[in-house]
């Protein structure tokens, strides 16, 4: 197996376009023809090997297809559209990393910015770090976000995450900002923290599961309906025990089940996860 290493040399003056760093575009090419990927830099074309020391070695099959290394919050759009392999950033990235990938998976090893895995369809993203604004949503204008795939944020996460999710699982385990769940259209979202307000506003359907000790102030469009231990629950607790997350109730916590919004057929839930 080909293992590719960027290592930045200097973060950039100003913001990069970065979409040009995935396993995808890297598979099979020598040291030389990355270091040709072309890179923006503010509104100048240049390339991979201006801003990085590009290595490709021999490794084992447990080894990323691509590493980057670097603090690289000026780099964005890393893994963007990726559909295989997996790709690891050693530092902090910028917008819109992982916005459109369809497959394979991304670990970011520090915080991600906004947007993070806008219109994802498909594979894995792990952030070890917390990330910002509009999480897993569609871009402004479109009316659905991400259509599929799993991401986890180890950290907390900004405003309007989800917003427009269409499929899919975010599990971000710390606090989350202002209008968690915005018009979903569907998939799951699991805070393990503490939301802030406007949980599910303008929800169609869909589940944002709240686990953290505050329970949040519902809307009036909310109706309390039951209390229970759902099925879901199990399988995402057992998903995020594996990879080494610790999701802070046991499986078999009771979740108090509110339906929503009425302004939109009420099909939604966001379930509150009972007082221990």
């Amino acid at each position: 197996m080909r293992a590719v290493t960027l290592s930045l040399k200097a973060a950039p003056p100003v913001p990069a376009e970065a979409e040009s760093l995935t396993p995808d575009n890297v598979a099979g090419k020598t040291a030389g023809e990355i270091a040709t990927l072309p890179l923006l830099i503010g509104k100048e074309w240049q390339n991979v090997g201006d801003w990085f020391d590009v290595a490709v070695e021999d490794a084992e099959s447990a080894a990323p297809d691509l590493l980057v290394r670097g603090d690289l919050t000026r780099f964005k759009r890393l893994g963007e559209g990726m559909s295989r392999g997996h790709m690891l950033v050693e530092g902090s990235v910028g917008f819109h990393a992982g916005a459109r990938m369809t497959g394979g998976s991304l670990t970011i090893t520090g915080d991600a910015g906004d947007f993070l895995g806008a219109h994802m369809a498909g594979g894995r993203i792990v952030v070890q770090g917390d990330a910002g604004h509009y999480v897993a949503a569609g871009y402004r204008g479109e009316k659905v976000g991400m259509t599929n795939g799993t991401l986890i944020v180890a950290g907390s996460a900004g405003q309007m995450l989800g917003a427009r999710m269409r499929r899919g699982l975010v599990c971000v385990l710390g606090d989350t900002g202002d209008v968690t769940g915005y018009n979903m259209k569907a998939g799951t979202i699991v805070v393990g923290g503490n939301p802030a307000g406007r949980v599910g506003a303008r929800m169609v359907r869909g589940t944002v599961a709240v686990l953290g000790e505050e329970p949040p102030e519902m809307l009036p469009t909310f109706c309390y309906a039951c209390t229970y231990t759902p099925v879901f629950w199990r399988i995402v607790h057992r998903e995020l025990t594996a990879m080494g997350h610790d999701p802070g109730r046991s499986p078999e916590a009771a979740f108090r089940r509110f339906c929503g919004d009425a302004n939109e057929g009420g099909r939604g839930e966001v379930l509150v996860a009972a007082r221990q």
